[in-house]
């Protein structure tokens, strides 16, 4: 058995041990020993060994302990250094962060004042965006009233750009031109038409030239005449885009026309008076069979009224017929009497019959007035009475010859 007193320490607080060794048997393991280690200081010390070991461990102790302070003065001086520049360095992280601060409150002003501007922004484009679904809806309105106007009008009509291609047909277009659905963008030049139309091109150039309106009357294939006009096809800001080309039948207008020539050269050349005055009596139309029974001339007629042909004493039963025809809107028989240029008083039968205007109103009358007699003539010369001859010619079965 061994024991001796240690100072364990180097740098930590020391502390005076005294460590015991002691073998052990050899069974069952050979070279054992047991290691007791206890406080210095409640060992008792029984010996001057143990109390020059003592005093040993007292200097080494004093003199450990100096080491410690001086190191520990050391790690504090060191210690304090780094204190002061990691306060140096929080004083600098301070100020950084200070100053990041202020940049983050004006980035937040700045972001604040750039959402209420996003804010605005945004109701304006709201309200935008419903103006612009306003327009589209109203677009859509408009497109669809073009449609169906275009397709409900049964006139052949062509929208053409500057270059005469294709924009828009109707659907009475594509019987005149051989058109169908997806032809919009072809020349017009290039559709086969079953018109006769040569002047079309140069029509159109001059329309696109800011030329008024050009139309003239084209012809069929199979029979038919179209009225075909040229409009300029005008945008808002006044111009000219293209141009707009529709085909009108008046095929049925001419025949009427026709019809109207032939009625007017037969009522022109009829042996009876036939005139048409308004209701208030002024003369409208005036045949030449009117100018041999009373001897006026077209003209001298359209100048005055009927009343100036009526004896005054007739006067009244000429207008009292005129009102019951306009009345009723019918046709009225009547006998009269009326005064030729001459002078003299010829007794006619009468067939009048009420004119209407668009509207279905009456605004004048037709009188039919056949010759039967002339009460008696007036002095004449040779050439006055031979005129009265030609005039009495209608009535020279029943009327006695003037002298």
């Amino acid at each position: 058995m061994a024991s001796r007193r240690v100072i364990p320490g180097s740098g930590r607080r020391a502390q005076q041990i005294t460590l015991q060794a002691e073998p052990v048997a050899q069974e069952p393991r050979p070279g054992l020993a047991v290691v007791v280690f206890s406080d210095a200081l409640s060992a008792p010390v029984t010996s001057l060994e143990a109390a020059t070991d003592s005093a040993a461990d007292s200097a080494a102790d004093a003199t450990g302990i100096e080491l410690e302070i001086e190191a520990n003065r050391r790690e504090l001086a060191l210690a304090l250094e780094d204190a002061e520049y990691s306060n140096e360095e929080l004083r600098i992280a301070g100020e950084e962060a200070a100053s990041l601060n202020e940049e983050l409150q004006s980035s937040n002003e700045a972001l604040e004042s750039s959402k209420e501007e996003l804010q605005s922004l945004n109701e304006e484009l709201a309200s935008v965006n419903a103006q612009l679904e306003g327009k589209i809806v109203e677009i859509g309105r408009n497109a669809d009233d073009l449609t169906n106007l275009l397709n409900s009008t049964h006139i052949a009509t062509l929208l053409l750009d500057g270059e005469l291609r294709l924009r828009r047909f109707t659907p009475a277009a594509a019987e005149l031109f051989s058109l169908r659905a997806g032809d919009e963008g072809r020349l017009l030049s290039d559709v086969s038409s079953r018109l006769d139309n040569p002047a079309f091109a140069a029509d159109a150039q001059a329309v696109l030239q800011s030329q008024p309106a050009a139309q003239a009357e084209v012809r069929a294939g199979g029979g038919g005449t179209f009225l075909r006009r040229v409009q300029p096809f005008v945008l808002a800001d006044a111009r000219v885009e293209g141009v707009v080309v529709t085909f009108v039948d008046i095929s049925p207008l001419n025949a009427a026309e026709r019809q109207v020539r032939k009625m007017m050269a037969v009522l022109e050349d009829s042996n009876d008076a036939v005139i048409t005055y308004a209701l208030d009596g002024k003369i409208l139309s005036w045949n030449q069979g009117a100018q041999a029974a009373y001897g006026y001339k077209r003209q001298e007629a359209l100048a005055t009224d009927v009343f100036a042909f009526v004896p005054a004493a007739d006067r009244d039963a000429a207008r009292e017929l005129i009102n019951r025809v306009r009345s009723t809107g019918g046709a009225a028989t009547a006998e009269a009497n009326r005064r030729a240029k001459d002078g003299r008083l010829a007794r006619i039968s009468l067939a009048i019959s009420a004119l209407r205007d668009d509207q279905g109103a009456v605004y004048a009358v037709l009188s039919t007035e056949r010759l039967r007699v002339f009460h008696s003539c007036p002095l004449t010369t040779p050439k006055r009475a031979r005129s009265s001859l030609q005039m009495l010619a209608v009535a020279r079965a029943t009327a006695p010859l003037c002298a």
